[in-house]
């Protein structure tokens, strides 16, 4: 059963990551996941956005560093959203971590910054272009989304994805 989730949640992940990212083929995704050690570093359980928050950066970066070596160069952005994918599909989804519905960063993407974003912003490129986020801009961009529209669970900020419409905030 764990083989059969890992090689779904790869290709979740893969198809989350894959426009404008070279190399995002599911086998690349897959050992991405494995070598950056995913299942092991979410054995951790969160009590806190800040104890989320300290936890997240390093975590992406082991993506983005276990990604390089599988024949893939992930932006800040894109590792955070494969990390972002790979937990809502694992433990999101199914309900089995409370910890990380009300803790985790949920996946930041285009039509997730297009609909909460403030007008200004999102008439911008560069406020949308995720692909390209380094740590810095990903974490501007976040906390403007959070602070817009989260009280308590974060995952709630995931009222503004929704692909069928376009700037309907």
């Amino acid at each position: 059963m764990r083989e059969h989730r890992l090689r779904y949640v790869a290709w979740t992940c893969a198809r989350a990551i894959a426009r404008g990212t070279v190399g995002a083929k599911v086998g690349n995704v897959y050992r991405t996941i494995i070598s950056a050690e995913l299942e092991s570093a979410l054995k951790k359980r969160f009590t806190s956005h800040r104890d989320y928050d300290k936890w997240h950066p390093k975590t992406v970066e082991a993506v983005i560093q276990a990604a390089k070596k599988n024949g893939m160069a992930l932006t800040f952005g894109q590792g955070a959203k494969l990390l972002a994918i790979y937990i809502k599909t694992l433990y999101i989804i199914p309900g089995q971590r409370k910890d990380l519905l009300k803790h985790a960063h949920p996946p930041v993407d285009r039509i997730l910054l297009m609909n909460a974003l403030p007008k200004r912003e999102r008439s911008n490129p560069g406020y949308l272009a995720w692909t390209h986020f380094d740590k810095k801009r990903y974490n501007d961009a976040f906390k403007k989304v959070e602070f817009k529209c989260c009280i308590g669970e974060r995952w709630t900020i995931e009222k503004f994805w929704h692909p069928h419409q376009k700037n309907t905030v």
